[in-house]
């Protein structure tokens, strides 16, 4: 049976959908986590991940960001062993192209439309939690 409490890092360049989020998550019994850039992962810096365990249960990551783009990131991701699964790596987008679409979908990760709504939100986690065990370990990322 998946936890019920998941960890949830929310990175987004805009400050009200980023603490919306959080705190709709945070009232269902959810640990966020908020950044605006993704500069706390070994990833953003091209490293390879050293943690033992995922970061995180789920990553929800903005497509259009100043410095790097959701796209770029989840393929440093890819490149550098995160341990967050694939389906739950999330490129959160408002104008997604099919091309677009297609290059996350490859990458086994998942791509939703802005703004998102908290029933959507509700289901992505509902989700996510399919691929999570229930002896699963996090790491800090701190």
């Amino acid at each position: 049976m998946p936890p019920d409490k998941l960890r949830i890092l929310i990175i987004d360049d805009e400050e009200c959908i980023r603490d919306s989020l959080a705190l709709y998550l945070t009232e269902q019994g959810h640990e966020t986590l908020t950044f605006e850039q993704p500069t706390k992962c070994p990833a953003f810096n091209d490293h390879a991940c050293g943690l033992n365990g995922a970061c995180a249960d789920i990553i929800l990551v903005d497509h259009n960001m100043p410095g790097i783009s959701g796209l770029d990131y989840l393929k440093q991701l890819t490149r550098h062993g995160c341990r967050v699964l694939p389906p739950n790596r999330i490129l959160m987008t408002g104008d997604a192209s099919p091309e677009l679409t297609t290059e996350v979908l490859q990458m086994g990760c998942k791509i939703v439309q802005k703004p998102l709504r908290f029933d959507q939100l509700e289901d992505i986690v509902n989700t996510a939690k399919v691929f999570i065990s229930d002896n699963r370990s996090l790491s800090d990322i701190y």
